[in-house]
C-alpha cells in the first residue's frame, strides 16, 4: 500500500509542477511583450543622442520645468515619452537649405484645387455582378506615391482627354 500511495503522490506532483511551469511561461511571454526594442531610434534615445545627426530637429512644444521640455515627436516614436531633460537636447542651428519654399496653389472659390494626373501606375479590371469596370491607378502631380488613387478609366478619359 505504501508504494502505490507514493506513486499517486509523485504523479500529482509532476502534474502540479507542469501546470506551474506553463503559468510561468505565459507570464514571461506577457512580460517580454512589454519590453521595447533597444535598436535604432530607441538606442539613440537611451544613449542621450537626440541631435539632428541621429534623428532630426523636433519642435519644442512647451517648457515643463526649468530643465524639462515637451517635444513634438512623429507617430513612429509614439511609444517614447515626449518630455526630455535639457541635457538630451541640442540647439538647432538654422541652415538656409532647410527652408522649403511653398509652391503656389490655385484654389477654387470653395477652397479646393484641381489636381493634375502625372502618370498611370497600374491598370486592373473590377468584376461587378453584370459588368466589368476598368480601373487605373493614377499618380497625381505634387503628391506622394502613397496618395495614388484608383479611378475609373472612363472618368479619366472624360476629365483628362489626351
Amino acid at each position: 500500500m505504501e508504494l502505490s500511495e507514493r506513486t499517486v503522490l509523485g504523479l500529482d506532483l509532476v502534474d502540479a509542477t507542469t501546470e506551474k511551469t506553463e503559468v510561468i511561461k505565459q507570464k514571461l511571454l506577457t512580460a517580454q511583450s512589454r519590453v521595447t526594442p533597444t535598436t535604432g531610434i530607441g538606442r539613440s534615445i537611451k544613449a542621450r543622442k537626440l541631435s539632428p545627426r541621429f534623428l532630426r530637429p523636433f519642435e519644442i512644444l512647451e517648457r515643463i520645468e526649468e530643465v524639462a521640455y515637451r517635444v513634438a515627436l512623429p507617430l513612429h516614436l509614439s511609444n517614447v515619452h515626449d518630455v526630455f531633460h535639457v541635457s538630451q537636447l541640442k540647439k538647432y542651428h538654422p541652415d538656409p537649405s532647410h527652408i522649403l519654399e511653398p509652391e503656389e496653389v490655385k484654389l477654387d472659390d470653395n477652397l479646393t484645387y484641381q489636381a493634375e494626373p502625372e502618370r498611370i501606375l497600374d491598370v486592373k479590371d473590377k468584376q461587378l455582378r453584370n459588368k466589368t469596370i476598368r480601373l487605373v491607378k493614377v499618380f497625381w502631380k505634387g503628391m506622394s506615391l502613397g496618395d495614388a488613387t484608383w479611378e475609373t478609366e472612363e472618368r479619366m478619359r472624360c476629365d483628362y482627354p489626351c
